[in-house]
Parts: structure tokens; C-alpha cells; sequence
């Protein structure tokens, strides 16, 4: 139960950040949860992750259109996390209940 339970909380963290911090204070810099992006920063090009961390803020805090403009995978990935991190947790409980009643 114990990789169960540590994917579980894996998973959960970007969900956890998400819903504690506004797409705006991550627009307007006030709060930086990642490292500018280094090929944007030398190239001026945007990498394939750039706008994922607001996109998934965004989503958590109910603004889709926000969401998708910031990057289109936003959504999936936010999704996906909260999902996951759910069955995981459901994963790690019956086992640790199935390990209780062995013993």
C-alpha cells in the first residue's frame, strides 16, 4: 500500500496547487511556482509545457476558455491528476484494509 499511497499524494499535488493558487496571481507573476522557461526565455519560442501550470489553475478555478487558451492540455492533465490521485488512494485503502484483516 505504501506506492499506492505515495502516487496517490504524487497525484494530487498539482490538483492541491491548482485549486490554493488564482491563474491571476500566476499572470501576473505575483506567485511562481515554476522557473521561466528556458527555451522561451532564449528563443522567444514557447515550449510545449509553457502555459500549463495557469491552464491547470485556471481549470481548477472553474474558467475553461481561461483554461484552453493557456494551453489546450490543461484540462486533460488537470483531469487526469484528480483521477488518478483517486484511485490510487482507493487502491491504497483497500489494500491497507485487506492488510488489517489478515492480521
Amino acid at each position: 500500500p505504501f506506492l499506492a499511497t505515495a502516487l496517490a499524494f504524487v497525484f494530487a499535488i498539482p490538483v492541491l496547487i491548482a485549486l490554493a493558487v488564482s491563474p491571476d496571481a500566476l499572470e501576473s507573476g505575483r506567485v511562481r511556482l515554476t522557473p521561466p522557461c528556458p527555451l522561451r526565455s532564449r528563443t522567444g519560442s514557447a515550449c510545449p509545457g509553457c502555459g500549463l501550470t495557469r491552464a491547470t489553475a485556471a481549470f481548477a478555478h472553474g474558467e475553461w476558455r481561461r483554461a484552453v487558451a493557456y494551453h489546450r492540455g490543461g484540462p486533460p492533465v488537470f483531469v487526469g491528476a484528480l483521477v488518478g490521485s483517486g484511485l490510487l488512494a482507493r487502491l491504497a485503502i483497500r489494500r491497507f484494509r485487506s492488510d488489517r484483516a489478515q492480521n
